[in-house]
């Protein structure tokens, strides 16, 4: 996976929207998994752009584009720590394209809810991987790392990060648990295997104790950001200088 030094968020932006911008052309239907945190802004504007490439009264956009979550932190929807609300804070256009948030109106916030969530996102990754198979759907993703070197909601010796091998291609597809701060519902290991491409952006200079695991000798549950690797495509930015 390479690492690009030196460089900014718009570079991200850009190359996100150069490829999937290309597939919408050709009539391509585009899975986009967003993540929140620090990239949210990001993911929003690079929504923004792809929105810019079609005329308003055209609707087409709605049908081919499909922005979701890489991973969400459970409860009501709407709620404070929300990553879908954190989106929308920043502007994602849900006029101009398809969204499949992953927390609904429902108000079972309990055990069960979570669970059902949980099966409804593995529903739509498998769907999405049946269609990528059969040349149906590019995936993209936008993701973060941590400074404990975990990406979506995969965090080091986590249920996610356990439940997959790294090479699995049948799945699970998604992973609900609870961690020190947040229950997280998330994309595993496995489904990365089937993200055309996966770009992540990693600023400031606490993140490069992560980036250097990532291309250390520590196992992929110790760093799940290696999972990124998996994918078709991969790259890291960071604003860092290479030392």
């Amino acid at each position: 996976m390479e690492c690009i030094y030196g460089s900014n968020p718009e570079q991200v932006k850009n190359a996100l929207i150069q490829d999937m911008a290309e597939k919408l052309k050709l009539n391509m239907p585009v899975l986009f998994l967003a993540s929140g945190g620090s990239t949210a802004g990001l993911a929003a504007d690079v929504c923004n752009g792809l929105a810019a490439g079609f005329p308003k009264d055209d609707s087409r956009l709605k049908w081919l584009l499909t922005v979701t979550l890489a991973d969400e932190r459970w409860g009501a929807a709407g709620h404070s720590e929300s990553n879908w609300k954190l989106l929308l804070e920043k502007g994602l256009p849900v006029h101009r394209i398809g969204t499949v948030p992953l927390l609904k109106d429902d108000k079972d916030t309990g055990a069960a809810g979570m669970e059902a969530a949980v099966r409804a996102f593995e529903k739509l990754l498998g769907e999405a991987v049946e269609r990528r198979e059969r040349g149906e759907l590019h995936i993209a993703g936008l993701f973060g790392i941590g400074e404990d070197g975990h990406t979506a909601g995969i965090l080091p010796g986590s249920p996610a990060s356990l439940c997959a091998e790294k090479n699995k291609q049948d799945g699970p597809w998604a992973a609900g648990y609870s961690s020190a701060l947040f229950k997280r519902i998330t994309i595993t290991p496995a489904f990365l295997s089937h993200v055309d491409l996966a770009l992540a952006w990693a600023g400031g200079a606490s993140k490069m104790r992560a980036l250097a695991a990532i291309h250390s000798s520590d196992s992929f549950e110790d760093v799940p950001a290696k999972y990124l690797q998996t994918a078709r495509r991969s790259a890291v930015y960071t604003d860092q200088e290479n030392r």
